[in-house]
């Protein structure tokens, strides 16, 4: 699934003229004289990106999507150092404040960027498991083979061609905002605050101990003979799906709620009485995962080839990319990292260094169309150039699913760490920032963001496991049916799930196309209807909740809304992670009973 959202598109919605008021850099300020790449900026933008990693592991393995954590990250770093800075007589810049925020942005990007969503628990349910040194070491080069990829796309997206890039034009804004208001950033410090604290005694007092809050709230109904609980429906107490729910928007968090009531409220019961299910998750999303996926990666084909110009500007863009830069030594650079890539993956994985090859050059111009759909409209297409790649490679190496789930690893990965990291390259540009700071930047935040989102998917794994009802992994299970229909074609499917397939592959197309007309607003989103699918359906219920939180925030108090929402939410996200991460390592220690 490979969600990427971020506060920009849940918090602040883009305009025009906005973005017309901060498209050229700030006028009149001397940069060579503000501080900027500061050890102070850089301990902060790390602290603040390590809570992030976590948080996107957490929340990654619960509901496939992930948060940039741009703007959380800048008003962060403004609570943490601009108290101290005025104390000291060292005001904690603007600049400095963007470099915080491009660190931490680059740490939260690596559990994306390293597979740990998607790619890595795909292949541990398929059988393979591999040590951390392994993952990490091919993960780190990844991460730079994206960040170089994101030098020349600046020159070419951010100065020479730019896009709107509205996640980037957001976070400027509120860098500037919070400096030049201090009220504007103590409120905002006191929501996330207020949210995290929250989020973290909820968790405590339903994971750890005294566990006096229950986990779920179940439906007190039972269909077909089969209890709610058996069918997953309830509503799921977690301050950080209620939080999701407040960022994703109405259209995203209705249809996640219409399609848990539609798979595990109607087709679940009734595979359960044709005998074709047991009651259970684990036997429930066998099936279910099915049409799930049909609809995921039907929608995104079609939205990519309705994005055949992108593709195009594409070709044109690779052919061209060597306007961007100005010295040899980074396509030397790109290169030879390029050829550390293949070679780990062939270590690692067992990509065949001819097969390697043709996933990076086929990856150059994914992540191109990655990054140029993100700037245009704030949403990098991960989950869909992931399943691409894992097509074509189908055909390319047949029956070896390994392979086609590494391969299709590396095209996602890289495109997550260059969307990134052209956005923060953005806002810097709109602020006056010089880029090669927050490339040093993002190159420290990957490495930061490396040990950290490791250690925290070590733990939360070992703790609950992967692909059932407490972390399900939606991202991974989608990987895996691919990759197993590549290497087994129809015999992996369960009875009826090729019927299933064929009616979720017709949604998705429908959908997709009618998200191209007049009426886009009112149609369900493929995506999120096919997480649904995915995730059992308390998991959709709190999402849901919170999109109905959301919008009666937004009716009583716009303005509030718009400005402090998004950050109770960061807040929340960040509460229950970190909470959870707690508790999973004091299990792993056997100081807490599962």
């Amino acid at each position: 699934m490979g969600g990427f959202f971020s506060e920009g598109a849940a918090g602040f919605p883009y305009d025009e003229a906005m973005a017309a008021s901060v498209r050229a850099p700030d006028a009149g300020r001397d940069v060579a004289r503000t501080a900027e790449f500061t050890p102070r900026a850089v301990l902060a933008g790390i602290g603040v990106g390590a809570v992030l990693a976590i948080g996107n592991v957490y929340m990654g393995l619960k509901t496939g999507w992930w948060d940039s954590g741009s703007i959380t990250a800048a008003v962060i770093g403004f609570g943490l150092l601009a108290p101290a800075g005025r104390r000291s007589g060292k005001p904690y810049s603007l600049l400095e404040n963007n470099i915080t925020q491009t660190v931490a942005g680059s740490a939260a990007v690596m559990p994306a960027t390293l597979g740990l969503l998607g790619g890595i628990p795909a292949l541990e349910l398929l059988g393979h498991r591999y040590p951390a040194w392994a993952i990490g070491s091919w993960g780190f080069a990844l991460a730079l083979f994206g960040i170089l990829m994101a030098v020349p796309m600046r020159q070419r997206f951010v100065v020479s061609e730019p896009l709107p890039f509205p996640s980037a034009i957001a976070t400027a804004e509120v860098i500037r905002a919070v400096h030049a208001s201090s009220d504007e950033a103590r409120a905002r410090t006191r929501a996330l605050v207020a949210g995290a604290a929250i989020a973290v005694v909820i968790t405590w007092l339903r994971d750890g101990i005294p566990a006096i809050v229950p986990g779920t709230l179940w439906i007190p109904v039972e269909l077909a003979g089969v209890s709610a609980e058996s069918l997953t429906l309830g509503v799921a107490v977690s301050p950080m799906l209620v939080s999701v729910g407040m960022l994703v928007g109405a259209r995203s968090g209705f249809s996640l709620l219409g399609g848990s009531i539609l798979a595990w409220g109607i087709v679940a019961p009734a595979l359960v009485r044709s005998g074709i299910a047991r009651a259970e998750f684990g036997s429930l999303v066998s099936w279910l995962l099915w049409p799930g996926v049909a609809v995921m990666v039907s929608s995104g084909l079609v939205g990519l080839a309705t994005r055949w110009r992108s593709f195009a500007k594409a070709l044109s863009d690779v052919s061209e990319l060597r306007a961007g830069s100005r010295e040899r030594g980074g396509w030397v650079a790109l290169f030879v990292v390029a050829t550390i890539v293949v070679l780990l993956s062939w270590l690692v994985f067992g990509v065949r260094p001819a097969v390697g090859a043709v996933v990076v050059l086929v990856s150059v111009a994914l992540v191109d169309v990655c990054v140029r759909t993100a700037g245009e409209t704030d949403i990098a297409p991960l989950g869909s150039i992931g399943q691409l790649m894992q097509l074509l490679l189908g055909l390319l190496v047949p029956g070896q699913a390994q392979v086609n789930v590494a391969g299709a690893s590396f095209a996602a990965g890289a495109g997550a760490q260059s969307a990134v990291t052209v956005n923060a390259l953005k806002a810097g540009h709109v602020l006056g920032a010089p880029p090669r700071g927050q490339l040093r930047a993002q190159v420290l935040g990957a490495a930061a963001g490396l040990f950290v989102a490791l250690a925290a998917y070590t733990f939360v794994r070992g703790a609950h496991g992967i692909g059932n009802a407490v972390l399900p992994a939606p991202a991974a299970l989608s990987w895996k049916a691919l990759a197993e229909l590549a290497e087994k074609g129809t015999a992996s499917m369960p009875e009826w799930a090729g019927t299933g397939c064929a009616l979720g592959a017709g949604a998705g197309v429908l959908l997709s196309l009618l998200e191209q007309t007049k009426i886009a607003r009112f149609v369900p989103s493929p995506i999120a209807l096919a997480a649904a699918f995915l995730v059992p359906a308390s998991t959709g219920a709190a999402i849901g909740l919170g999109t109905l939180v959301w919008i009666a925030l937004s009716k009583r108090n716009p303005s509030a809304a718009e400005r402090l929402v998004s950050s109770v939410a960061a807040g929340g996200i960040a509460g229950e992670s970190l909470m959870g991460f707690v508790v999973a390592a004091l299990m792993a220690s056997g100081l807490l009973s599962g």
